[in-house]
């Protein structure tokens, strides 16, 4: 079985980190490697024909430039007419794979690039994961429909299967496939101090000033603890949330990481001594898996992906409500026991579904059309009949 994987491929982007470290465990189980397409996006950084940031110069580079979305709907329709032969375009440089594997994200590898490339006349297998769902949606939900000729969809969590059922997409060709993550990447002896991960956009549902006002409850107690708030944000982004920080004096609490590599990030997970996720919407499986694999104690919502990645291995919180946060915090500070116990359990879920060889295996099946014999909830196996931890 030969395979292709159509997707970004840049340095310091969790979603070329993802994509490499799922190819790397593809082609501990594949006779040939998998090949990598990859396109010019926002993310690209070009000199002529080579992209000099890329993971590595093995993918095959589709040329066509990226146009960013025009400032008026009159010039819309060429953006999108652009796109979508992107997609196919990308088809054609993985002629000679027997599986493409389309890694749906935004840009050059958002919706209408993957609709172009499902809807080209093709003998192959053609997979899409959906990482995230883009804004107009709700505008152009026919234009969902197109999901349904694909071969399988994958998603990371039971919600994103939910809202694209409600799209129109046919739930037998959905499959739960966990976000991904290194378990156990960097051990150390020593944790300290709260993370937090921003994501792109820090201001849209990821509890960011909730997250603000706790700390200065906890600071104002007469707790002095460190932050972290890692991301890959947006400048404006970025310069907003610290000049809130500094407004709400707990400016000088904070560390800010921007754009780190995977060995970053990962080793700050592996050094926190626990995460805060009060997420209320977008998608939370990245700083939900990267706790997980390195056993960082979680105060979360119970929103979005979060009670469905962590179990019963996390402090829950309300949504927006800050005071339940400070206190988890304060819980989680008191009580070694607690960690640790939550440490543990947070690990034993991780090595049983987001371990990488959990997730290409489970990917494997589903390339051979076993999806008959895999659990349609990934999380089955490791559930447990016990209350979960809750902070009210």
């Amino acid at each position: 079985m030969k395979v292709a994987m159509i997707s970004c491929w840049y340095r310091h982007q969790i979603y070329s980190d993802y994509a490499e470290d799922l190819r790397a465990a593809l082609n501990e189980r594949l006779e040939d490697e998998v090949t990598v397409v990859t396109g010019d996006c926002r993310c690209a950084v070009r000199e002529g024909d080579r992209f000099t940031n890329a993971v590595d110069q093995s993918a095959r580079f589709l040329t066509y430039p990226y146009e960013p979305n025009p400032p008026n709907r009159v010039k819309m329709a060429s953006k999108l007419r652009h796109d979508w032969k992107i997609g196919r375009a990308y088809l054609d440089l993985a002629a000679d794979a027997d599986v493409v594997h389309f890694q749906e994200v935004t840009n050059a590898f958002g919706t209408v690039p993957a609709l172009g490339f499902l809807t080209a006349p093709s003998d192959k297998l053609r997979v899409v994961t959906v990482h995230e769902l883009e804004r107009f949606r709700k505008r152009f939900k026919s234009l969902y429909r197109l999901y349904n000729r694909a071969d399988a969809v994958l998603v990371h969590g039971r919600g994103l299967k939910d809202a694209l059922v409600d799209l129109g997409v046919d739930e037998r060709r959905i499959h739960i496939v966990p976000w991904g993550a290194r378990v156990a990447s960097f051990v150390t002896d020593h944790r300290e101090g709260i993370l937090y991960y921003g994501g792109h956009h820090l201001w849209s549902g990821k509890g960011f000033e909730d997250f603000l006002l706790a700390l200065q409850i906890v600071y104002r107690s007469g707790t002095e603890v460190p932050a972290t708030v890692l991301g890959f944000f947006e400048p404006e982004d970025l310069v907003a949330a610290q000049r809130r920080a500094e407004d709400m004096g707990v400016g000088n609490l904070i560390r800010w990481v921007d754009h780190p590599s995977r060995d970053q990030y990962e080793r700050l997970y592996a050094e926190a001594l626990l995460t805060v996720i009060p997420y209320t919407g977008g998608s939370a499986v990245f700083p939900a898996a990267q706790a997980m694999a390195h056993g960082t104690p979680v105060v979360a919502t119970r929103s979005v992906e979060l009670p469905e990645y962590l179990g019963t291995a996390a402090l829950y919180v309300d949504d927006n409500a800050p005071v339940q946060i400070a206190m988890a915090i304060s819980q989680y500070l008191d009580n070694e026991e607690l960690r640790e116990r939550h440490s543990e359990m947070l690990l034993e879920r991780a090595r049983a579904v987001v371990d990488w060889s959990a997730v290409a295996e489970r990917t494997l099946r589903i390339y051979r059309g076993e999806e008959a014999y895999i659990d349609p909830d990934p999380w089955a196996a490791v559930e447990k009949p016990v209350g979960s931890v809750s902070v009210s």
